[in-house]
């Protein structure tokens, strides 16, 4: 008796829980995102002409959108230039005349509408989504999407648009499964209606079963080359590449490397089929690449481990370039560099050697006679011989004295 009870009170919670309406916020909850609202349908109202979609093209109506979040976000700082012209021009002025006359704080002149279901959710396969929902027939609207978490009463604002749609990214708040998600129309004069999800309406994309292959698949070795370093400290390196065949839609992989013999293991996550892998030169290594995801999710544990062959891979075979043409724009610059120097230096030092031998003889021919006198009086030479000169004797400053 008590456990059919028990079901009884179970069945009418549930019953309860369906017929509840989905939570909507209060116009105090999103006050801020709200008053910005209605001075951009305030702004589209001004320069639209009939023409939402295309008035954040035209400068005006662009500049006029953007101060209003500006002058929300911080009205002493944004305001100073409001009374400038020069500065502030029309797009400008009508944000500031909004918020001057302090039109965001007045009530609005109609009844809210409340249009239930009128949200409609699809998920895309890589985790994304589309939220849509049918135009109002009324001009100059901006729609506002907010959301909060199922455990909060906090409403956040996702976006402000002119548009119908709005796309999410993977793991968007939005998109959340205990979340509330609510878009409200504004116009220029407050809030008209507000728009909720249809839960009832969600697409789910259509995902075939993930199919495996049991045995490891085969890893190829595309490429391999040297790396040369750029700076001193850095050694040399052997850029290899590897891929292999995709494995399963939308794919995420786990690239492991290792040392044969253990000490040193890397890995690396991708989405890609092919790695690069800056390797040490003349090692040996294990390199095994894993599948980890698919169609943008985790692998079910159920599939269990899905890995490639490992490969063993040599680095040795890698060739340096030999020629100069094949090194690194830097290491070309460098060695052309040093070698205009070495040129430089060595012409300078032969023209310094000519300009003083030069010199010397010029000075030796002056005088001549004077010298010849000086040598013959040495002891160590007689009259008959040649007097030999050394170089170290012919540039002393006392041979010329």
């Amino acid at each position: 008796m008590q456990v059919l009870v028990w079901l009884v009170a179970a069945a009418l919670a549930a019953c309860q829980a369906a017929v509840l309406p989905p939570p909507i916020p209060h116009p105090k909850d999103v006050a801020e995102p709200l008053a910005v609202a209605t001075c951009r349908a305030f702004c589209l109202q001004k320069f639209a002409s009939g023409k939402e979609d295309t008035c954040l093209q035209q400068p005006d109506c662009f500049m006029c959108w953007k101060k209003c979040e500006l002058l929300q976000g911080n009205y002493d700082v944004a305001g100073t230039d409001c009374s400038n012209p020069t500065v502030c021009y029309a797009g400008c002025q009508v944000a500031c005349k909004f918020y001057e006359e302090e039109q965001f704080r007045r009530k609005a002149e109609h009844p809210v509408s409340h249009n239930r279901e009128a949200l409609k959710l699809s998920t895309l396969p890589q985790g994304a989504g589309v939220l849509s929902w049918a135009p109002l027939p009324k001009p100059n609207l901006v729609y506002l999407l907010v959301a909060k978490p199922g455990n909060s009463n906090i409403w956040r604002q996702i976006s402000q648009s002119t548009e119908s749609e709005v796309r999410l990214e993977s793991g968007h708040l939005a998109l959340e499964p205990n979340s509330s998600v609510c878009v409200l129309a504004v116009g220029p004069k407050g809030l008209v209606s507000i728009l909720t999800l249809d839960t009832s309406t969600v697409l789910l994309p259509n995902i075939p079963e993930l199919v495996v292959r049991k045995e490891p698949w085969r890893l190829m070795e595309v490429s391999m080359h040297y790396k040369y370093p750029r700076r001193r400290h850095e050694g040399l390196q052997v850029i290899t590449e590897v891929a292999w065949e995709p494995q399963a839609p939308n794919a995420t992989y786990i690239v492991t490397w290792e040392l044969v013999g253990g000490g040193l293991k890397g890995n690396l996550f991708t989405s890609s089929t092919n790695v690069s892998l800056s390797l040490w030169t003349d090692t040996l290594y294990y390199i095994q690449v894993e599948l980890v995801g698919a169609y943008g999710k985790p692998l079910p544990e159920s599939v269990g481990k899905v890995r490639s062959e490992m490969l063993m891979l040599d680095t040795s075979p890698a060739t340096p370039a030999k020629s100069v043409e094949s090194l690194p724009r830097v290491e070309r610059k460098k060695r052309q560099l040093t070698e205009e120097m070495l040129a430089g230096t060595g012409a300078a030092m032969l023209l310094f050697l000519l300009v003083a031998v030069a010199w010397r003889c010029r000075h030796l021919l002056a005088r001549g006679p004077r010298k010849r006198r000086l040598l013959l009086a040495d002891h160590s030479i007689s009259a008959g011989e040649t007097p030999s000169l050394t170089l170290a004797r012919f540039l002393s400053p006392s041979f010329f004295a």
